[in-house]
């Protein structure tokens, strides 16, 4: 499986991350939304399994909450 789209591997700093200040009271942690770009043959269950692999390493808790498809209609 091949990442496709741009590759930021320079990225140092939170110059371009916008920052969003929760007034959820239920929300006891910090969040980092992250894009990735998969070929568009790439199924859910694949892409998972493939950027788990690299997740499962950390001791933080993660989850994926939406996989965005092209509109082949």
């Amino acid at each position: 499986m091949v990442l496709i789209g741009k590759t930021n591997t320079q990225m140092n700093n939170a110059d371009d991350v916008y920052v969003y200040k929760s007034v959820d009271p239920k929300q006891t942690h910090n969040e980092l939304g992250v894009t990735i770009y998969f070929d568009s043959d790439v199924e859910l269950e694949d892409a998972i399994t493939f950027f788990g692999s690299y997740l499962i390493e950390m001791s933080n808790e993660w989850t994926v909450d939406m996989w965005s498809v092209t509109n082949d209609d």
